[in-house]
């Protein structure tokens, strides 16, 4: 226990100013988004108690009730990005510090083994990001929730990019990324850009490989004449495309390449025709299709995200070990 508390207080010393430089702006956003949803709450408290009394005077009331919430939307967004800072900041320095500064070997020697001591290092930074992405997590779900208040966003897609426990999931691979670039390159700030880059490709990657598979479990959907929509309340939309009277189906890009024309539609009912000639004289083309996941999904899909993310993770972490464990420090 006493060597585990030595190597923490070491870790610190060592990335005490990046942990400020992250620490400081997290507990500022979960403050921020706390006390803006105490502000929501009192101000719709008002808004109530004017509407239930004199309704035609409370316009100005009902529109402060509503101004905070574009600030804590602009919040939750940066709650996105908070696993690609923290993961890049404290990661690529991790062991492209000590290759750079030549301190490498002295303390690989002094450990049992490299990998036990890259263990030991990632182990502190990967608790600082967890706990501060956590508090995250637990602060975006309840401003979410004041946000929707009707809704229940355990089981719906709304913010589902910008809350709750995939935000940890997110900056675990960002951080093995980081990593693992800056034990390859050895350099800080090579190692901070090029993680950055590398990370950004990642995620459009993972994006597409998510997608995939979310169309493979969507259901596919006609237009709703009555709210002009295909989706349902709380769902997750994946593509959209068109339904032949044939009953086959394309999506747009599909459409578009096999040029087929369908330019003219009641945006209502979700009827496409290929010319107004053709709209006029009932002539449909086909019918607005869209790929949907339904918000009963969320929990399920939230949870295979967090798994993917968590097992590329872990590929780059037992990358970075077999990269220190062969590393030739200059």
């Amino acid at each position: 226990m006493s060597g585990s508390w030595t190597w923490m207080r070491l870790s610190y010393r060592q990335q005490r100013w990046e942990l400020l430089l992250v620490a400081v702006p997290i507990i500022a956003v979960a403050g921020a988004m706390l006390w803006l949803t105490s502000q929501i709450v009192e101000l719709r408290a008002i808004r109530d108690e004017c509407l239930a009394d004199v309704p035609e005077q409370c316009d100005a009331i009902v529109a402060r009730a509503y101004a905070p919430t574009q600030n804590i939307q602009l919040l939750l967004r940066l709650s996105e990005l908070a696993p690609f800072a923290l993961g890049i900041v404290l990661g690529a320095p991790l062991v492209a510090r000590e290759i750079e500064g030549r301190t490498a070997p002295l303390a690989w020697t002094m450990s049992r083994s490299r990998v036990q001591w890259l263990l030991q290092r990632v182990g502190f930074v990967a608790l600082f990001v967890a706990i501060c992405l956590a508090t995250l997590a637990i602060t975006s779900e309840a401003t979410a929730a004041i946000l929707d208040p009707e809704r229940n966003l355990a089981q719906h897609f709304n913010f589902a990019e910008h809350r709750g426990w995939i935000l940890v999931a997110r900056g675990f691979l960002v951080l093995m990324i980081a990593i693992l670039v800056g034990a390859v390159l050895g350099r800080l700030l090579p190692g901070l850009l090029a993680a950055t880059l590398l990370s950004a490709a990642i995620f459009v990657g993972f994006g597409v490989l998510d997608s995939t598979i979310l169309k493979g479990e969507a259901q596919l959907m006609r237009m709703d004449p009555q709210t002009g929509v295909a989706a349902g309340p709380g769902s997750l939309y994946v593509d959209s495309g068109l339904e032949m009277t044939d009953g086959t189906v394309h999506t747009w890009e599909e459409v578009s390449r096999l040029g087929i024309r369908a330019d003219y539609g009641d945006d209502r009912s979700g009827r496409r025709y290929a010319s107004q000639a053709d709209m006029a004289a009932g002539r449909e083309v086909g019918h607005e299709v869209a790929w949907i996941v339904p918000g009963d999904r969320y929990p399920t899909v939230t949870a295979r995200r967090a798994a993917m993310l968590g097992s590329f993770g872990l590929v780059a972490l037992i990358a970075a070990a077999a990269v220190v464990e062969r590393r030739r420090p200059e």
